[in-house]
């Protein structure tokens, strides 16, 4: 991902979660979005569907990658034999879970040509232990870019007895000054819902933002037509349009 954003702010990014098809990418260029990532851990589509969505995006000239179910490297390989070229990749914590998983990547030999220049792998930092960890993780080798999901990132400050309401807002300071001193391109997630940590977001001065997913916008275009609908029709309603599912995980 380094060097193809150019843009001074940072882009709006969309998860992709629910639409299994290539056709949701010219649909969100339209509506003006940049960048997108398919998001396999909270999704149930194959890896040939989430790489041909990745490569319409890189085709349209949008920064794309695919969030994996986890630090598995058979799947990572998978994305990577599809033509996958950025790869984010959830639940390595710590330094050395990083350091495992960047020294065994490179030994595969469909990589060992391209890693440097074709193929990046980021890591999500959504835990205590790897916002402590940060600046060793970060110094990884092989290692491009990071996220910080600040929803499960305070889910577990919460499970680990953590009360200081400022500790999300600082973690985003604190992981981006740690990858920008290491030359990796910082991203943050989960920020949509607060506007303060959507000003820490954009204070640190990420590549990309992410505003929520494919599922809430069709949520919120579903509730508002029913809301049109209800208001000419309100006697063919007996559920408010507001009972729609609220989406809970967007990092």
């Amino acid at each position: 991902m380094r060097g193809s954003i150019s843009e001074p702010a940072p882009l709006a990014c969309l998860s992709v979660r629910l639409v299994s098809s290539a056709q949701v990418v010219p649909l969100l260029h339209a509506a003006g979005f940049r960048a997108l990532y398919v998001d396999l851990q909270h999704a149930s589509m194959s890896a040939a569907a989430a790489a041909e969505i990745a490569a319409e995006a890189d085709r349209s000239g949008m920064v794309s990658f695919i969030r994996t179910s986890g630090p598995h490297v058979p799947e990572i390989m998978s994305l990577a034999f599809l033509g996958v070229r950025r790869i984010l990749v959830p639940g390595a914590d710590s330094a050395e879970q990083a350091s495992l998983l960047l020294q065994e990547l490179p030994q595969q030999p469909q990589l060992r040509q391209g890693w440097c220049k074709e193929f990046e792998l980021g890591l999500m930092v959504e835990s205590v232990a790897s916002v402590s960890d940060i600046d060793a993780i970060v110094k990884q080798p092989n290692l491009r870019f990071v996220m910080i999901g600040c929803t499960d990132l305070a889910k577990d400050a919460k499970k680990a007895g953590i009360t200081d309401a400022r500790y999300i807002s600082t973690s985003i300071q604190k992981v981006a000054f740690a990858a920008k001193r290491a030359n990796v391109d910082f991203m943050v997630g989960g920020t949509w819902r607060s506007k303060e940590l959507m000003d820490a977001a954009l204070a640190a001065k990420p590549v990309l933002i992410t505003v929520g997913s494919d599922l809430l916008l069709l949520q919120h275009a579903a509730g508002t037509a029913l809301e049109r609908f209800a208001a000419a029709t309100p006697f063919c309603l007996a559920q408010p349009a507001n009972a729609l599912h609220k989406g809970g995980n967007d990092h």
